[in-house]
């Protein structure tokens, strides 16, 4: 059986209803960088109560691709690697996940749900050359030093869609954080329902107005779409 991490939505379906000793070969595209790094081979295992990983053999530069899984297939519980000198060691995956994530340095993003007379919402799609290229995202950006978060929304709606807003006229919805298998984001939300200027494309590949509610039927960063859980209607 072979499945595919779909970066950026990362989607993989593992059934644990199949037979309880399998091998399987996961070729893993890591689209960051538009490169097939290569095939991670694991074992999978299973016993009622410790889905367990066996990889042979393990490397740095398979690292990446085992916290990728990891991050997928919450099923599985342990993980045993196989050293080249014959010793073995195992983890728990949730402590492998955490020493993993603790390292991550976080990034602070502003982002915000832009509403017109419709109450529909802004979205863009990034940039073929972008990180996350291909999905669509709401308007917003990184914080600079110096930045609050919505001093930061400022600028990048200036930036990104050639308008002026008011910080006044942006409305706090909420903070959360999301961790992605290489980098931490602590996104801060806004809404708007006014600005002065006429909207232009000039960072994204595309713009479009949807309704919130439809949002779920389209490609978005993972990190977008954990608001929707929250507010499954327009907050």
């Amino acid at each position: 059986m072979k499945y595919t991490l779909c970066s950026p939505q990362f989607i993989i379906i593992l059934s644990l209803a199949s037979p309880l000793n399998i091998s399987t070969n996961i070729p893993i595209i890591y689209r960051e960088s538009k490169k097939t790094y290569g095939s991670l081979t694991i074992d999978l295992t299973t016993s009622k109560s410790e889905p367990r990983i066996n990889v042979t053999p393990y490397s740095e530069e398979l690292k990446l691709l085992l916290i990728q899984f990891l991050f997928l297939d919450k099923s599985v519980r342990f993980i045993q690697f196989n050293n080249e000198d014959g010793s073995t060691r195992a983890l728990n995956r949730v402590d492998y996940l955490a020493n993993w994530m603790k390292h991550l340095p976080t990034t602070h993003i502003s982002c915000c749900l832009m509403i017109n007379e419709e109450r529909k919402v802004l979205i863009g799609l990034r940039a073929a050359n972008s990180f996350f290229s291909g999905v669509w995202e709401f308007p917003g950006g990184k914080l600079e030093p110096g930045e609050t978060s919505i001093s930061s929304l400022v600028r990048e709606l200036k930036e990104e869609l050639n308008i002026v807003v008011n910080e006044n006229d942006l409305s706090y919805i909420k903070s959360y954080d999301y961790v992605y298998p290489t980098k931490r984001i602590k996104l801060h939300v806004f809404k708007c329902y006014q600005w002065s200027g006429e909207i232009k494309d000039i960072v994204h590949d595309s713009l479009q107005w949807i309704e919130y509610d439809h949002l779920y039927r389209i490609p978005m960063p993972p990190a977008d779409l954990a608001l929707l859980i929250d507010f499954p209607v327009l907050p």
